[in-house]
């Protein structure tokens, strides 16, 4: 079985540090975002307290501000979503992830992605390098 690794700026979830996905060729994905973008979507971020998820104060605000959309609990910023943490964790991220996107890049079997802009135009490179 060949597989795909996922590399994704820091916070944005899974992929972040690596996930494996079955694919036809051996490939590694790096979805590159401006450390500033990261900062900016990071501090925009909102999480519901109870049933955990995710809404954006830019682009995908809850109907109700404060009110969860899923499960009307509340929603707020995480307490480590504040721009010294968010840079920080892109220190580490830098520090811990880059070296393996060299390797990568060095085995030339890494693409990437610009994640600058809207998710759905990440979305669809994304399935055309691993359709």
């Amino acid at each position: 079985m060949k597989r795909l690794i996922l590399f994704g700026a820091p916070g944005s979830g899974k992929g972040t540090m690596g996930d494996f996905i079955r694919c036809e060729s051996e490939k590694a994905i790096f979805i590159e975002v401006s450390e500033a973008e990261a900062v900016e979507r990071l501090l925009s971020r909102l999480t519901c307290s109870d049933c955990g998820a995710i809404f954006n104060r830019m682009t995908r605000p809850p109907k109700r501000d404060g009110v969860c959309d899923v499960c009307g609990g509340r929603v707020g910023q995480r307490a480590d979503d504040n721009e010294e943490a968010v840079r920080q964790r892109f220190r580490v991220y830098n520090e811990r992830t880059m070296p393996v996107i060299d390797y990568y890049d060095r085995q030339r079997v890494l693409a990437r992605i610009d994640g600058g802009g809207p998710a759905a135009r990440v979305y669809e490179a994304l399935k055309g390098l691993i359709a």
